[in-house]
């Protein structure tokens, strides 16, 4: 091997370990109020470490961004020194009960590319809000768009504690379908007062409402009284939910199939927005009734040759909105 090639190698060599090595950006030294040299320091290390993991490339701590800076005396020289394109700027101010962040992204040249103001309920706070800060600056959209199910700020539990159970109350549509043997197929609607207890992974379930026949005059007329209890398990924690669970539906029926009734069900549904207060959710459910309903005697004669009592499965799908 000639020496100019091993020559050239180890040039490009070196240029591919440098352009590895390469930072993108630097976060300079926490200006600020009200806080310790230590504590602003935390706070910079804190944002540098949460957006090189977000970008996943390696970003210049505060301490070596200071270092530059008081070399070269300005933000520019600085960055050309660092190797740098973009910097972020921190100033934090400390309240009696919080701390006041605003960020701001710049490209080489100084001008400002994105910026943020929110808040952290302490230092304590700083690791999630950190990583919000990282994920807004990254993808240049509001901090508000940044949250997830496990990125809840202190200051946005305040009114509404994600650790303990939470409360949904809202109302559910739906409609459903009635098979099985000797039944002639008819269609329902049904709307429900709905409440479910939530926690992280999961859900408790209360609900109660009417089901009256859809608009088949040929078909069994469907009426009566229905209830759920029953209880959920979510399959993910983002923000649109797949969850799967069970529960039970005592029933009270009018109608051409009538008396008191209880069913067991299976479901599957997606709950939307579950960082909001106000949701949106869909599921389908299977009920399979356990209880024989009667036949009613004024109804259709055919109907009536076939059974005097059914066990009707029923298949719906329903939508619901809580707050």
């Amino acid at each position: 091997m000639s020496r100019t090639l091993v020559l050239g190698l180890c040039v490009l060599l070196t240029l591919m370990a440098a352009s590895v090595a390469r930072a993108d950006a630097a976060v300079f030294p926490v200006t600020g109020a009200n806080l310790e040299a230590g504590e602003r320091d935390a706070i910079g290390r804190l944002i540098a470490s949460a957006y090189a993991y977000r970008t996943g490339r390696p970003v210049v701590p505060p301490n070596r961004a200071a270092e530059a800076l008081a070399q070269e005396g300005s933000p520019r020289d600085a960055l050309q020194r660092l190797g740098v394109d973009e910097y972020v700027q921190v100033e934090a101010i400390a309240l009696d009960t919080r701390i006041s962040l605003s960020v701001s992204l710049h490209n080489k040249y100084g001008s400002q590319l994105f910026a943020l103001r929110t808040t952290a309920s302490s230092l304590d706070d700083m690791e999630i809000v950190s990583e919000r800060i990282a994920e807004a600056l990254a993808r240049r959209t509001g901090l508000a768009h940044t949250r997830t199910i496990d990125s809840v700020t202190g200051r946005e539990m305040q009114a509404k504690n994600r650790m303990f159970i939470e409360k949904i109350v809202g109302v559910r549509t739906g409609g459903s379908m009635l098979l099985g043997k000797n039944i002639d197929g008819s269609a329902a609607v049904s709307l429900m007062f709905d409440a479910r207890m939530e926690g992280t992974a999961y859900f408790l379930e209360v609900g109660a409402g009417f089901m009256v026949s859809s608009f088949r005059s040929d078909a069994p007329q469907v009426v009566g009284l229905i209830g759920q209890l029953g209880g959920s398990y979510y399959l993910s924690k983002s923000s649109v939910s797949p969850y799967v669970g069970f529960g039970v539906s005592p029933r009270l029926m009018t109608s051409a199939y009538q008396g008191g009734g209880f069913s067991l069900n299976g479901h599957l549904g997606l709950m939307f927005m579950r960082e909001y207060s106000t949701r949106f959710y869909a599921e389908l459910r299977v009920d399979q009734n356990l209880v024989a309903l009667s036949v009613k005697q004024d109804a259709p004669q055919a109907l009536r040759l076939q059974d005097q009592s059914v066990l009707p499965t029923e298949l719906c799908l329903a939508v619901g909105i809580g707050w």
